[in-house]
């Protein structure tokens, strides 16, 4: 089944790759330039995580401890962060754009940490895992 990936498209549901075990041992886990869209994070540990240049777009977050976690150039768009704990957490350079469940003070907190907040569309770099360059 091919699902859509542009704008307008509805993503697919989250893919339960890790168990509820394993999501309670991911703090301090690096994860560096991977693809991991629609992956279910929920109620996962990953204080102190590191994601570096990872595809993160439309993974459910929902209740995630995400104190102290950086994500460095990842693409978090359509995210599902409701209920996550963001105490100290870091996101330079990485979009979240159409993330949903963040309350305006947490929208204000991700902003100030380096986090972009633009429509969905292509990524203006290729940075990314997976991203496309619009021709200008």
């Amino acid at each position: 089944m091919t699902t859509g990936t542009g704008p307008g498209q509805p993503l697919a549901p989250s893919v339960r790759i890790f168990s509820s075990g394993e999501k309670s041992e991911l703090a301090g886990q690096v994860f560096r330039e991977l693809l991991l869209d629609r992956v279910d994070f929920s109620g996962a540990d990953l204080r102190n995580a590191l994601f570096h240049t990872v595809s993160l777009r439309g993974c459910d977050f929902r209740g995630a401890d995400l104190r102290r976690a950086a994500f460095v150039d990842c693409d978090l768009r359509e995210a599902d962060l409701e209920g996550t704990s963001l105490e100290e957490a870091r996101f330079h350079g990485s979009w979240v754009g159409g993330a949903t469940g963040l309350t305006a003070l947490q929208e204000q907190l991700v902003s100030s940490r380096g986090g972009v907040f633009l429509l969905v569309g292509d990524c203006p770099t290729a940075r990314l895992v997976g991203a496309s360059r619009n021709s200008r």
